[in-house]
């Protein structure tokens, strides 16, 4: 015997119609007035369980953080709908000086939530770069902070503070998407000859300042000022990346 064919793919049915007096009841054929009823009740039950089996999905928010330069560092999942990227590159290093202020590095660029486009199944590498090292006596200027490489985005690190008890503070490092220059903040500049150190960019602003005390890390360079006199340059903030990734997930399985 013939099996009617349940198809279920479709999500549009023919309609169950009623056989009249006048039809002959005949089978065979599929679409025969004996078997039509079943064929439409067939094709409607194997829709209902492929369903059950998995192609009813939600939408699923996944967070990856990368912290550390990864060959290997995300698979992309199937069934991606959307991508953000939140990141921020290593602050350059202050500077260091013997008798007087010094000025901080400078604040990685940072973007947030920023759209990224990933194919469902690559495998993708992340590069985290290291921070600026501050200052010593046998090295007075601030190291830069590293490049954050991820996505095919590349995030600039801070510019380390040179030895200059009235020059500037290191440069926030830069990345530039769709024309648009995401700037880190600008290592503070020495405001006078009392302060000890001056804080590096950091989170899009200042970082503070104070005699014989290493600067703000966290997200910028740090500002110069070690412990006591004389003064050496704080590290930079580390860098790392945050992905958010909107996926299709089953709901039900069997």
């Amino acid at each position: 015997m013939a099996v009617l064919p349940d198809g279920g793919a479709a999500a549009t049915f023919d309609d169950q119609v009623r056989l009249e007096k006048t039809e002959r009841v005949l089978g065979g054929a599929d679409t025969s007035p004996a078997n039509r009823h079943g064929l439409v009740c067939a094709r409607r039950t194997r829709y209902l369980l492929n369903r059950m089996n998995g192609t009813v999905q939600q939408a699923v928010w996944t967070t990856i953080v990368i912290t550390a330069t990864d060959p290997a560092a995300f698979t992309v999942p199937a069934n991606v709908v959307s991508a953000l990227l939140t990141g921020k590159a290593p602050g350059g290093g202050g500077a260091y000086s013997a008798t007087s202020s010094v000025p901080g590095g400078g604040e990685g660029a940072s973007i947030q939530d920023y759209p990224v486009t990933l194919v469902p199944g690559a495998v993708m590498a992340a590069t985290i770069g290291a921070v600026g090292v501050g200052g010593t006596v046998g090295t007075p200027n601030g190291t830069d902070g590293g490049n954050c490489t991820f996505a095919g985005i590349t995030l600039g690190g801070g510019r380390g503070a040179v030895a200059n008890i009235n020059g500037p503070g290191g440069m926030g490092g830069t990345v530039t998407l769709n024309g648009i220059v995401y700037s880190g903040a600008p290592g503070q500049a020495p405001p006078n000859l009392i302060i000890g150190g001056s804080g590096g960019g950091q989170g899009g602003g200042l970082g503070t300042a104070g005699i014989g005390a290493a600067g703000v890390n966290g997200g910028g360079g740090a500002g110069g000022g070690g412990t006591g006199s004389p003064w050496n340059g704080g590290n930079g903030g580390p860098g790392y990346f945050v992905l958010k990734v909107l996926t299709l997930q089953p709901i039900y399985t069997v």
